[in-house]
């Protein structure tokens, strides 16, 4: 399915063909030359541009344009005012109780020569995320991929992810994956208001990836040692709505820290809650080497603080419940040796130790959450230099 495939013939203009798009409603081409605003902003311009001969956009044949040209159009408050925006988003984080400290901006950070370093290892591992997703046993570290069956939301997101890596090596590459990208836009907004929780959070998650992955395709060919990514603000857009969804299902819920020592969690609440919160962390990760625009004041960037730090790799990492049990029961008793005594807890908590790295006792909490942490504890400890 594409996004305009719904069409209707107008005998008063002598036969033409009008195509709907299925995100707006609003006509996406006519023998008038009307065009669907939503388009503008979604679609590649590799797509082509509308054309007054009445063929449907998905068919046009690509350009040399970039896909990013209709991120700025006029018309965007106008077209999107039903999706919620993260200014309104961004409210919740008084009914969470974290206290906003906006984080450096990216043109500071651009600029900073002693973030090169950490800005291009954080890159690294974002364009690593549509390797990550092509496999299952490899699947980023804010997904779990370790149940019997994986959700239709990650399966969709496997087959976008290896459209992406081929690309390339096609004429049309291109064009099949944002066809892809804008299938799963469609979808999202047809599933959205009857999605469950599992369902909204897995949405969460690749519509994640999903701008991570055009941001990075619209690189510019000649960037910087750190080149300036931009999210394009329809997906932005998209990306709010299913967070503010999210937020609704689960009561409003803050991203509180770990339950390791409730003996009544099961695995499932665990995975659940935990994919919730690396969710979160991950998005922080992200704005601090990618342009997110409007999605700078949403909670988990301008909250970041609040943020709970990511659980053991050994327990996020347990291929079965039996294995997730024992791992808790033995980081339960981890947790009552002295010389444990976890204090990390959230992000603020990290960044705060740090600057007290010359006290023995936060030097030790560092190293015990560094010896337990994955490669996503990593990208954090990085990106809390980044504020």
């Amino acid at each position: 399915m594409t996004i305009a495939d719904t069409s209707v013939t107008n005998d008063a203009d002598g036969g033409s063909t009008i195509h709907f798009c299925h995100l707006c409603n609003k006509p996406i081409l006519s023998a008038k030359g009307v065009s669907c605003e939503y388009e503008k902003v979604i679609g590649p311009a590799l797509l082509g541009e509308a054309s007054n001969d009445g063929q449907d956009v998905s068919m046009s044949e690509p350009s040399e344009g970039s896909p990013s040209d209709g991120v700025s159009s006029p018309d965007y408050e106008q077209t999107h005012a039903g999706l919620p925006s993260f200014e309104r988003v961004a409210t919740m984080i008084e009914i969470q109780n974290i206290t906003p400290s906006p984080p450096r901006t990216i043109t500071e950070l651009r600029t900073d020569p002693k973030r090169h370093g950490n800005a291009m290892f954080l890159l690294e591992n974002i364009r690593a995320l549509p390797h990550m997703m092509s496999r299952r046993e490899t699947f980023p570290l804010f997904i779990h991929g370790r149940q019997p069956e994986i959700s239709s939301a990650y399966a969709h997101c496997m087959r976008v992810c290896r459209l992406y890596v081929a690309r390339n090596t096609s004429p049309d590459g291109r064009a099949l994956f944002y066809s892809a990208v804008h299938e799963e836009a469609a979808r999202f907004e047809h599933e959205l208001p009857a999605a469950t929780k599992g369902e909204l959070l897995g949405s969460l998650a690749v519509q994640g990836i999903y701008t991570m992955l055009v941001a990075l395709e619209n690189q510019p060919p000649h960037a910087d040692f750190v080149p300036e990514l931009m999210a394009r603000e329809c997906d932005i857009d998209l990306m709010t709505s299913i967070a503010r969804q999210t937020f609704e299902q689960d009561a409003y819920a803050p991203f509180d820290i770990d339950t390791i020592g409730n003996p009544n969690e099961t695995w499932e609440e665990f995975i659940y809650a935990e994919s919730r919160r690396r969710t979160a962390v991950f998005w922080f990760i992200a704005s601090r080497v990618v342009h997110l625009r409007y999605g700078n004041q949403c909670p988990p960037v301008l909250g970041y603080r609040g943020l709970s730090l990511p659980a053991p790799k050994a327990l996020w990492g347990a291929r079965t419940r039996e294995e997730w049990e024992a791992v808790r029961v033995e980081i339960r008793e981890q947790r009552q040796e002295p010389l444990y005594n976890p204090t990390l807890r959230t992000v603020g908590d990290l960044i705060d130790s740090r600057e007290r790295v010359s006290n023995p006792d936060c030097e030790r909490q560092i190293s015990n959450w560094l010896a337990s942490c994955d490669t996503l504890g990593t990208m954090i400890e990085v990106a809390s230099t980044m504020v």
